[in-house]
Protein backbone atom coordinates (compact mmCIF):
# COMPACT_ATOMS: atom_id res chain seq x y z
CA UNK A 1 0.00 0.00 0.00
CA UNK A 2 1.33 3.42 -0.91
CA UNK A 3 2.10 5.99 1.77
CA UNK A 4 -0.71 8.48 2.34
CA UNK A 5 -0.12 12.21 2.40
CA UNK A 6 -2.45 15.17 2.63
CA UNK A 7 -1.50 18.73 1.81
CA UNK A 8 -3.68 20.45 4.39
CA UNK A 9 -4.92 20.11 7.93
CA UNK A 10 -7.35 18.99 8.94
CA UNK A 11 -7.30 16.14 6.50
CA UNK A 12 -10.21 14.64 4.64
CA UNK A 13 -11.12 11.23 6.02
CA UNK A 14 -12.91 10.46 2.75
CA UNK A 15 -9.47 10.34 1.07
CA UNK A 16 -8.04 7.64 3.35
CA UNK A 17 -7.28 4.21 1.89
CA UNK A 18 -9.40 2.47 4.52
CA UNK A 19 -12.28 3.38 6.79
CA UNK A 20 -11.52 4.00 10.44
CA UNK A 21 -13.51 2.00 12.98
CA UNK A 22 -14.93 4.47 15.48
CA UNK A 23 -18.40 3.17 16.26
CA UNK A 24 -19.22 2.30 19.89
CA UNK A 25 -18.66 -1.35 20.70
CA UNK A 26 -21.29 -1.58 23.43
CA UNK A 27 -24.99 -0.86 23.77
CA UNK A 28 -25.61 2.53 25.36
CA UNK A 29 -27.48 2.91 28.64
CA UNK A 30 -28.72 6.48 28.08
CA UNK A 31 -26.20 8.13 30.43
CA UNK A 32 -26.55 11.41 28.49
CA UNK A 33 -30.23 11.25 27.53
CA UNK A 34 -31.62 14.78 27.27
CA UNK A 35 -28.17 16.37 27.11
CA UNK A 36 -26.65 18.32 24.21
CA UNK A 37 -22.97 17.95 23.39
CA UNK A 38 -20.94 20.24 21.13
CA UNK A 39 -17.98 18.48 19.50
CA UNK A 40 -15.22 20.45 17.77
CA UNK A 41 -13.77 18.68 14.71
CA UNK A 42 -16.46 16.03 15.05
CA UNK A 43 -16.43 15.23 11.36
CA UNK A 44 -13.73 12.56 11.55
CA UNK A 45 -11.17 10.73 13.65
CA UNK A 46 -11.25 11.20 17.40
CA UNK A 47 -13.97 13.87 17.13
CA UNK A 48 -16.23 11.45 15.25
CA UNK A 49 -15.61 8.73 17.82
CA UNK A 50 -16.50 11.16 20.63
CA UNK A 51 -19.68 12.29 18.86
CA UNK A 52 -20.73 8.67 18.34
CA UNK A 53 -19.96 7.71 21.94
CA UNK A 54 -22.18 10.53 23.26
CA UNK A 55 -24.90 9.73 20.72
CA UNK A 56 -24.76 6.08 21.77
CA UNK A 57 -25.58 7.29 25.29
CA UNK A 58 -28.55 9.36 24.10
CA UNK A 59 -27.11 12.87 23.73
CA UNK A 60 -28.05 15.22 20.93
CA UNK A 61 -24.95 16.31 19.04
CA UNK A 62 -23.75 19.59 17.55
CA UNK A 63 -20.70 19.11 15.35
CA UNK A 64 -18.42 22.05 14.58
CA UNK A 65 -16.16 21.56 11.59
CA UNK A 66 -14.05 23.70 9.29
CA UNK A 67 -14.68 22.64 5.68
CA UNK A 68 -14.87 18.84 5.47
CA UNK A 69 -18.51 18.72 4.31
CA UNK A 70 -18.67 15.08 3.16
CA UNK A 71 -16.99 13.79 6.33
CA UNK A 72 -19.32 15.91 8.48
CA UNK A 73 -22.42 14.62 6.66
CA UNK A 74 -21.23 11.04 7.15
CA UNK A 75 -20.79 11.62 10.89
CA UNK A 76 -24.25 13.20 11.08
CA UNK A 77 -25.79 10.11 9.44
CA UNK A 78 -23.90 7.85 11.84
CA UNK A 79 -25.18 9.85 14.84
CA UNK A 80 -28.73 9.71 13.51
CA UNK A 81 -28.40 5.95 12.92
CA UNK A 82 -27.79 5.67 16.68
CA UNK A 83 -31.13 7.44 17.25
CA UNK A 84 -29.79 10.86 18.23
CA UNK A 85 -30.37 14.29 16.75
CA UNK A 86 -27.44 16.03 15.10
CA UNK A 87 -26.72 19.45 13.61
CA UNK A 88 -23.65 20.55 11.67
CA UNK A 89 -22.13 24.00 11.94
CA UNK A 90 -19.40 24.90 9.45
CA UNK A 91 -16.79 27.48 10.38
CA UNK A 92 -13.48 28.29 12.02
CA UNK A 93 -13.36 27.78 15.79
CA UNK A 94 -10.32 30.06 15.98
CA UNK A 95 -12.65 33.05 15.64
CA UNK A 96 -14.66 34.36 18.57
CA UNK A 97 -17.52 35.47 16.32
CA UNK A 98 -18.00 31.97 14.88
CA UNK A 99 -17.95 30.38 18.33
CA UNK A 100 -20.61 32.79 19.59
CA UNK A 101 -22.80 32.07 16.55
CA UNK A 102 -22.33 28.32 17.01
CA UNK A 103 -23.50 28.50 20.63
CA UNK A 104 -26.49 30.64 19.62
CA UNK A 105 -27.47 28.25 16.82
CA UNK A 106 -27.17 25.25 19.13
CA UNK A 107 -29.36 26.93 21.75
CA UNK A 108 -31.93 27.81 19.07
CA UNK A 109 -32.01 24.20 17.85
CA UNK A 110 -31.96 22.33 21.17
CA UNK A 111 -32.83 24.94 23.87
CA UNK A 112 -29.78 23.90 25.89
CA UNK A 113 -26.09 23.10 25.69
Amino acid sequence: MEKQTQSLQSGLEQNLHSNLDCEPLYPGVEKFMGQVVMVCSGQSGIGRAIALAFANEGASICILYKDEDLDAEKTKRMVQDLGSQCILIRGDIRTKNFCAKAVTKTLEEFDRL
